[in-house]
């Protein structure tokens, strides 16, 4: 899927949406971190201290370039448009183990997607070795990138 033209990426991942059940939250954000895992990444496909260079979750799958950066935002962006009532922050991470910093998204205060970037952790157990150095709502992070607003 992910070497097939935009079009066919674009229609995928709608497919890959319309076949998820947020009544199973957990499974559900494991089935979205392990079907972003085999996105082939890149060095960096975004800035990640710039929102405003961030691509909508169509643009991202459109150019087809990811990250350990991007691939986070398309997670998030995949279970708000699942269902936007779902809590869902896009987290910009220091992992003081392992030396890098990485985006994650943190689903309903309890998981963590991105973490060592296909993993998806809970969120009591990691977080005492990450510094959260910046947190948007992913419905914040939508809204800007269909404006160009900031956030």
């Amino acid at each position: 899927m992910w070497f097939e033209s935009p079009q066919r990426r674009l229609a995928s991942w709608r497919t890959f949406r319309q076949g998820l059940d947020v009544n199973d939250l957990s499974d559900t954000c494991h089935d979205v971190c392990k079907w972003w895992g085999f996105a082939p990444m890149s060095n960096i496909s975004l800035d990640p201290y710039d929102i405003q260079t961030w691509p909508s979750v169509w643009e991202m799958l459109h150019r087809g370039n990811y990250c350990k950066f991007s691939t986070a935002i398309g997670m998030a962006y995949t279970l708000f448009y699942i269902d936007e009532k779902i809590e869902n922050r896009i987290i910009r991470v220091y992992d003081e183990a392992n030396s890098d910093i990485y985006m994650t998204a943190l689903i309903d205060g309890r998981w963590l997607l991105n973490y060592n970037l296909t993993e998806v952790a809970d969120w009591s157990s990691v977080k005492d070795s990450l510094q959260v150095q910046e947190s948007f709502l992913c419905k914040d992070v939508v809204a800007a990138t269909k404006h160009n607003l900031s956030v």
